[in-house]
């Protein structure tokens, strides 16, 4: 995985390539369906056998397991320090990723009060609805703390688990091609 090359002194900017083709259909929409967890970052997040070897709900060292969610990530907060002639530096951004799921078996029971422990998982990646594109860190270290709450809204609504994800770092994760179907 890469960072975006950026100038931290006084060196001329990097300017990125952007397409701006309005009859592209690679628009993305949609909620977060996704949240991969392992304890370990992977190697190649891109590698579909990495990926093929790694997921397994029942979990263990080195596996990935896998939350289906309905979620979003709002826009991170970033601390900003104003400097002299009217430069902005922008520092690490804090992203909190909210999502719930309805899908309360035992083992998903039991694993978000596994999470409530602050186990250290990595968070590996999250997808969306349309599974074509993933957003990652998986490479990196990236550490989250992971709130889950189990929520009974009463008589006539379902058990849920609520999760808030939330991590600092100075950029967004990365947009991949999803290597897993």
């Amino acid at each position: 995985m890469s960072r975006p090359a950026c100038t931290s002194t006084c060196a001329t900017p990097v300017v990125p390539a952007l397409s701006n083709d309005l009859c592209s259909d690679s628009l993305l929409s949609g909620a977060i369906e996704e949240l991969y967890f392992s304890d370990v970052p992977m190697t190649d997040v891109t590698d579909a056998l990495e990926w093929t070897a790694s997921l397994d709900q029942a979990g263990g060292t080195g596996k990935i397991i896998t939350f289906v969610i309905e979620g979003e990530l709002p826009k991170a907060d970033v601390n900003t320090i104003e400097a002299r002639h009217g430069r902005t530096y922008y520092g690490k951004r804090k992203f909190e990723l909210n999502g719930v799921t309805e899908i309360v078996t035992q083992e998903n029971y039991d694993a978000a009060r596994e999470l409530q422990c602050g186990t250290g998982l990595y968070l590996i990646a999250f997808r969306t609805e349309d599974k074509t594109k993933m957003f990652t860190y998986a490479e990196q270290d990236i550490q989250p703390s992971v709130d889950a709450n189990m929520v009974w809204g009463g008589k006539d609504s379902l058990l849920n688990i609520e999760f808030d994800v939330s991590w600092e770092d100075t950029h967004a994760p990365e947009m991949i091609t999803s290597p897993i179907a």
